[in-house]
């Protein structure tokens, strides 16, 4: 599973399939005479189109599906009637030719109501009076009835009317519903989401038509607030009868297992070694591979505590699988050659081992934070370590300065006086080798 979205159920290492095939099942014992919408919440990356993916693959042929991508659209305003055409273009033959035309008419007729209603609310928005707004609105809705030949002085309601019976003649006959697959709606402009919406609520009453929508709830909810929509919450809610969330906080260990650690197979004995010793430390949280500099039962379980904070911290932002999949390639590209040239005379296997895994992990999660007076600093300024990530700070003060004694000499200058030393040049070498400041190798 190095990829996404997956199309193969032998792919499928993070059980998407246990909540794809009870949709594929609900869906295939829906009836043809009804409408139906399901919204698949999901983050970004998190496996939306996968879900997608499947669902589809355990529909059986009872369903007609349409995937519907409107990224791949180039212009808004060809969003509604290319939809339309999409579903004309699916039901195909001759035998639906009243049908498929009334599709075109009703997508078009949609369109042109939109043009006047967006039109309007931009005008206004933009301090044109009421009554200038509405006939700059009529002439710009005239304006696309005329491109597509729509201007039929038949109402909306009575188109819609007929569509819906002529829908309900094609399932009844062949014995089919629709299923429109859409995806990627959260990557649109806000204008453009609203009219995805649009289409739902223009056909939410068709028997037999059965939206399947795959989206961010979080980027959907800001663009509708963007356009006016006062409670998205309440909107999503009304178009979409049905609601599944992709969860994603606990498969970090599944990503590891099925994605990283095969990967790196090839790698030579002892950079592989010392990576799978990291990743069983702060991953796994295995004790054999975790370091402890004291062998108190107290000490050991206050750093026990601070490996499993550290590990829930890298659940948070490594456990949607798209963002696993770019970090398992930067680890996989980096690590035996930071390890080569970190790992000298000096070198502790299971400290190190450790160390060079959090800091590189902290450089593809939080890049600016690794930095030699930052990460690679015992004792920074509080104005700058107020500002700095939780993780950072587990890491840095909680779990490294847990790793090194301390040492003293006397001061010279001042008798009586020492200077407390911490023998961590490791943590500022791993540093400057991920970094490569220019100046470091002078």
């Amino acid at each position: 599973m190095n990829y996404l979205p997956l199309t193969e159920f032998e792919q499928d290492k993070l059980r998407f399939r246990n909540t794809s095939k009870s949709i594929a099942d609900f869906l295939n014992k829906f009836p043809n005479n009804q409408p139906y919408s399901i919204a698949i919440y999901g983050d970004w990356g998190s496996g939306k189109s996968t879900m997608l993916n499947f669902i589809e693959k355990d529909l059986n042929d009872k369903n007609l599906v349409l995937r519907f991508n409107p990224w791949e659209i180039l212009n808004e305003e060809n969003l509604v009637p290319t939809l339309f055409e999409e579903i004309a273009f699916a039901i195909g033959t001759d035998k639906y030719k009243k049908l498929r035309k009334k599709l075109f008419e009703y997508g078009r007729k949609i369109c042109t109501t939109g043009t006047k209603l967006a039109s309007k609310h931009f005008l206004q928005n933009n301090g044109v009076d009421e009554d200038a707004s509405d006939t700059i609105a009529d002439f710009n809705s005239e304006v696309v009835d005329s491109l597509f030949n729509s201007n039929s002085p038949k109402p909306l309601s009575k188109r819609k009317k007929e569509l819906e019976i002529e829908i309900q003649k094609w399932a009844e006959e062949e014995n089919k519903k629709l299923v429109i697959f859409i995806d990627e709606v959260d990557r649109l402009f806000p204008s453009e989401m609203t009219e995805i919406f649009k289409i739902i609520k223009a056909t939410i009453s068709f028997p037999g038509v059965v939206f399947v929508v795959a989206m961010d709830k979080n980027s959907v909810i800001d663009s509708l607030k963007s356009v006016g929509i006062t409670r998205p919450d309440e909107y999503l809610i009304k178009l979409f009868q049905q609601r599944f969330y992709i969860d994603w906080n606990y498969q970090l260990r599944t990503l590891f297992e099925e994605i990283l650690i095969p990967s790196i197979q090839t790698f030579d004995e002892d950079p592989k070694n010392s990576l799978l010793r990291a990743i069983n430390a702060c991953i796994f949280q295995k004790k054999e591979n975790q370091f402890y500099l004291k062998e108190s039962v107290q000490f050991r379980d206050t750093l026990r505590t601070v490996y499993y904070n550290i590990y829930n911290e890298l659940r948070r932002h490594l456990s949607i699988p798209r963002n696993f999949i770019n970090y398992s390639y930067y680890i996989k590209s980096n690590w035996e050659e930071y390890y080569s040239e970190i790992k000298d005379d000096k070198f502790e296997e299971t400290r190190d081992d450790i160390i060079i895994f959090l800091i590189l992990t902290l450089a593809y999660i939080e890049p600016k934070y690794v930095t030699t007076n930052i990460i690679g600093s015992r004792h920074i300024p509080d104005e700058i370590k107020n500002g700095i990530s939780s993780l950072t700070k587990q890491i840095r003060f909680n779990l490294f300065n847990s790793f090194f004694n301390e040492s003293r000499t006397s001061s010279n200058a001042n008798p009586g006086a020492y200077h407390i030393h911490y023998d961590d040049q490791i943590i500022r070498k791993t540093v400057q080798v991920i970094k490569r400041y220019p100046d470091h190798s002078n």
